[in-house]
């Protein structure tokens, strides 16, 4: 299975949650951590959502705004951003970890974003649980006086899941998500679906059928 580039570095911290970093001991391998990754439950396909913008005052005391934010970091990167014409945005900084993106000059809002964010925790927890399960059929005995409690593996493993199970329920990205074949925030007149039409028929507002990323 071919890994997106794109996803690597959400791997690495998928790695550092589960302590399987890389090397010739992993438990997991790329391939396998990004299914979890993309699990319908843990990745959200976010379509022409609006970023909140951080207005900063300038020296003259006027306010220009250079930062826009999203609900929730772990983006993968190459998500791209729009203005309110649908016109493509090229910030000078991207943090898709804390999903913030940072402009050299004035950019009015709404800005939105067309990409994908990522439930680590969610997706941490998919894998122990998995772990739990290779190991369920593991049971303790004792060998010359010597006791070997395997079955403690499969509980340690299910209480770290439920640990970031607990965390993965505060995720924000769910609430952006725009599902497989469904439509997404972005604006559309009648001349773009048939010149011939009257815009009169149509709403400004009508939204775009999705923009998948995949």
């Amino acid at each position: 299975m071919s890994i997106r580039p794109t996803l690597l570095p959400l791997i690495q911290k998928l790695r550092v949650l589960l302590a399987d970093p890389e090397g010739p001991d992993q438990q997991w391998s790329n391939a396998e951590l990004a299914v979890f990754l993309d699990d319908g439950s843990r990745r959200a396909n976010v379509n022409f959502f609006p970023l909140t913008p951080i207005g900063n005052y300038t020296a003259t005391a006027t306010v220009q705004t250079l930062v826009y934010q999203a609900p929730c970091g772990d983006w993968e990167s190459g998500a791209t951003l729009y203005d309110s014409e649908n016109v493509i945005l090229s910030p000078s900084e991207a943090d898709y970890a804390q999903g913030r993106w940072v402009f050299v000059s004035d950019t009015p809002a709404p800005v939105s974003i067309v990409g994908r964010c990522f439930n680590l925790y969610g997706a941490a927890a998919d894998a122990l649980r998995a772990a739990a399960a290779s190991v369920a059929g593991e049971f303790d005995y004792k060998d010359n006086n010597q006791a070997f409690s395997r079955s403690q593996k499969y509980r340690n493993f299910m209480a770290q899941a439920e640990n970031y199970e607990a965390r993965a329920l505060r995720w924000p990205g769910k609430s952006m998500d725009s599902r497989p074949n469904e439509i997404g925030f972005g604006k559309l007149t009648a001349t773009d679906v048939n010149p011939n039409s009257n815009p009169r028929r149509f709403i400004r507002s009508t939204r775009l059928t999705t923009y998948n990323v995949e």
